[in-house]
């Protein structure tokens, strides 16, 4: 498809020498870039923390998770959030026994409070829900992962797992680019400050995907890019990620757009609220009501 579109694929690691420069290093040496406009897309990478042993092959990342090399008898989700329920919900179906470890008061915390409540009264019968707790320690040994957590949850003893999936957030890879040397400004977590046309401080240099800002979602990142090349021919468009939903796709799947009414309450906007029963025709209510 890329051939036919007269597009040419360089493999290897990019990072920007100037305004209109591109270096990149890959397996037969380096290449220069040159270009008129650039779109940044560099995405992100899952959060490692250093009591953690990531070395260990039963220690997890998504990616890992997603390669299903086996099943874990037992497996604990660090992580309350979209990645991590929706692995629990793959494994849960292959036959893993779940945990999920998750330090707020809710699952996917950036959720409304009405939805999470229903969603987690369905995943209690599946899951074992430990919120408010955290992990303090790690422990790799022979016959297993060792953890052990604290908080309003958290077991007394370490528990012992086959698998850990670390699901507790990505940072973006804005500091492995040297967009400084292109002038374009990355702030101290690696993201990339953009308008709602994908423009970074460098008028010609747009960035989108992760690197920009929440929601880390794949469907967000790809209109990201659909704007992007349209404002670089010469179109007049804009993007808003407040009109992009957010979808967990567990069983049941939850899904939002739009202010939450918490922040709607913190931003001082007058809004009403409406529910209405999973059961009604215009609603997809077979998940919700279906045996388990």
């Amino acid at each position: 498809m890329a051939k036919g579109r007269k597009v040419k694929v360089v493999n290897g690691l990019g990072k920007f020498t100037g305004a209109n420069t591109l270096e990149v290093e890959g397996e037969n040496g380096k290449t220069v870039i040159n270009f008129d406009n650039a779109i940044i897309a560099a995405g992100s990478r899952p959060i490692e923390l250093p009591f953690i042993p990531h070395e260990d092959p039963r220690v997890w990342d998504s990616t890992d998770a997603l390669e299903l090399k086996s099943v874990p008898k037992r497996l604990l989700v660090m992580g309350g959030g979209i990645i991590g329920l929706e692995m629990g919900t793959v494994y849960h179906a292959l036959g893993s026994e779940i945990d999920v470890v998750e330090m707020f008061d809710q699952v996917i915390p950036a959720a409304d409070k009405d939805v999470v409540k229903v969603f987690t009264k369905r995943i209690s019968k599946k899951f074992n829900l430990m919120l408010e707790t955290k992990v303090t320690a790690v422990e790799a040994k022979e016959d297993g992962i060792y953890v052990s957590m604290e908080g309003k949850k958290a077991p007394a003893e370490a528990q012992r797992y086959d698998a850990v999936l670390v699901a507790i957030g990505r940072v973006p890879n804005g500091k492995n680019l040297d967009a400084g040397k292109a002038g374009v400004e990355v702030d101290e977590r690696g993201f990339i400050r953009v308008d709602k046309q994908l423009r970074t401080n460098v008028p010609h240099i747009f960035a989108i995907g992760d690197i920009v800002g929440q929601p880390m979602l794949a469907h967000k990142g790809v209109h990201e890019g659909h704007v992007a090349a349209e404002v670089i021919s010469g179109l007049k468009h804009y993007f808003d990620p407040k009109v992009i939903p957010s979808i967990a796709y567990t069983e049941p799947e939850v899904a939002w757009v739009g202010l939450t009414e918490k922040e709607a309450k913190e931003k001082g906007i007058s809004y009403e609220t409406a529910t209405f029963p999973w059961q009604h025709p215009a609603v997809r209510s077979l998940p919700i009501v279906q045996t388990v």
